[in-house]
């Protein structure tokens, strides 16, 4: 590629953001490749804002890297990463001041009135009355320390970014000699009295026994449900089992469900495979309907499972609140799962209807899709009665031309396979056969004739010949 080719390819200038391609990478370099004269430079002081040795750990050849331009001429093109990972970085914190989360940093340097934490390669000011909640606590001690702090104010200055941080706030907040008593004093598989303080939508937070633990949505109830609020809400008392401690995070998890009866152990001992019982319908979700038909016992009924016509709509059907009868398909107490159908409730009439390829018999036009037109034969079975089988006296476009829902029409079945409930049938093809055997009866009664009339001739000469002996 000339030289000229590469200066039009791309319009470059100081201050620009590039993407190329890393072509060398030494401990203290990387050369990037970005369709310029010559190649771009990164030192490892302007490659990151991360604590490496060599710039190896950072890239290798064939990455893909951004960077801004800071010097530029036909000989030399010096980038540099630190600020496009500064602003990355102090997205990543506006991330943590907005959604009030703890975070890491390294304590860099003590000031006057404050300590320099650095975080994700940003300083941030610790007023030193936010070290800690104990005043005489020697907030020196935490040079050169990792700590976790919280991010109390974050704003613009004429200097740049200026983010205030706490680690009194993360303290304060975690009552950890509080929290370490009352864990200590808490017993697995315990029942502890409690109430709910709050609800997420991974579970319910509830103190019991002087400590906040999670109920998990699992432990939660044996019913299912959208969600938590329609269990539980803040102030409700709950009694818990405590079914699990971790010693190193000081995390405790209640159940409530532990202290509830468990329905399944009771609807496996009176509920059994093939029997037919009544239901509620309690939701309607895309796929089907959980029906209530036991207490604290949900099964789904699938919309597979509804009809045996593929074409029947069965949330044109149904509503909650409902009663339905069902039969039970499947029944897994130990997996908390109940298969229902209502279709099984009869005989599949794709099997028991007796219908057979050739039979001639009269159905009724429920509909058309396309050109084509749609038959019933009896309930449940719907058959496709193609628009150039409808007649052969004339050419037409759509099935409609000639029928009309409602109607009955005397049809042949061409196909017919129960087991995927295909049924193709017919009219021009009775007609067809009605002339096939009207010309076969023609032709075979005129070879008939043709035998008669040859015996005939030869009977007269017969008689002629007799004559003649006789004389």
């Amino acid at each position: 590629m000339s030289e000229n080719t590469i200066y039009n390819i791309k319009k470059f200038r100081v201050g620009q953001i590039i993407e190329g391609e890393v072509i060398h990478v030494t401990d203290n370099e990387v050369l990037v490749d970005f369709q310029y004269a010559t190649e771009g430079k990164i030192y490892l002081n302007q490659l990151t804002l991360k604590d490496v040795d060599s710039a190896k750990e950072m890239y290798q050849v064939g990455d893909k890297i951004k960077a801004k331009i800071n010097k530029l001429t036909d000989e030399e093109a010096l980038l540099s990463r630190i600020g496009i990972e500064m602003e990355q970085n102090i997205q990543k914190l506006k991330n943590k001041y907005r959604h009030k989360n703890t975070v890491s940093g390294k304590v860099v340097k003590s000031q006057k009135s404050v300590f320099i934490v650095n975080i994700y390669g940003v300083d941030c000011i610790m007023p030193k009355n936010e070290v800690d909640v104990d005043a005489n606590f020697d907030g020196e001690s935490l040079l050169d320390q990792t700590i976790k702090v919280k991010i109390i104010d974050m704003k613009k200055n004429r200097r740049g970014m200026k983010i205030v941080v706490s680690r009194r706030a993360v303290i304060a907040h975690e009552h950890f000699k509080e929290k370490l008593k009352n864990y200590k004093a808490i017993e697995k598989d315990a029942v502890y009295e409690g109430e709910v303080v709050r609800v997420e939508r991974y579970g319910l937070l509830v103190v019991a026994h002087n400590y906040q633990g999670l109920v998990p949505l699992r432990e939660i109830s044996h019913l299912p449900f959208e969600n938590v609020s329609e269990v539980a809400k803040i102030g409700d008392k709950v009694n818990v089992k405590v079914i699990d401690k971790n010693d190193d995070k000081l995390q405790v998890l209640y159940s409530m469900k532990a202290l509830l009866p468990k329905p399944w152990e009771v609807v496996g001992q009176n509920v059994k495979e093939g029997d037919v019982i009544e239901g509620t319908i309690v939701r309607i979700t895309d796929f089907g309907a959980f029906i209530n038909v036991y207490p604290h016992v949900d099964g789904l009924l699938h919309k597979s499972e509804y009809s045996y016509d593929p074409n029947v709509n069965m949330f044109d059907h149904i509503e909650e609140g409902q009663k339905i009868k069902v039969k039970v398909l499947r029944i897994d107490p130990n997996n908390e799962k109940l298969s229902l159908s209502v279709s099984a409730l009869k005989d599949n009439p794709w099997f028991t209807c007796g219908l057979k390829q050739y039979d001639i018999v009269e159905m009724e036009v429920v509909g058309f899709e396309g050109n084509d037109a749609i038959v019933s034969y009896v309930e449940d079975i719907k058959g496709f009665l193609p628009r150039n089988h409808v007649t052969g006296e004339k050419r037409i476009t759509s099935a409609e031309d000639e029928l009309h829902i409602g109607q009955k029409v005397k049809v042949k079945v061409l196909e017919f396979n129960p087991k995927e409930q295909k049924l193709v049938v017919s009219i021009r093809r009775i007609k067809e056969d009605a002339e096939r055997k009207e010309y076969l009866k023609y032709m075979k009664e005129q070879e008939q004739v043709k035998q008669n009339t040859l015996g005939d001739m030869f009977g007269d000469k017969l008689k002629d010949l007799l004559n003649d002996d006789e004389e």
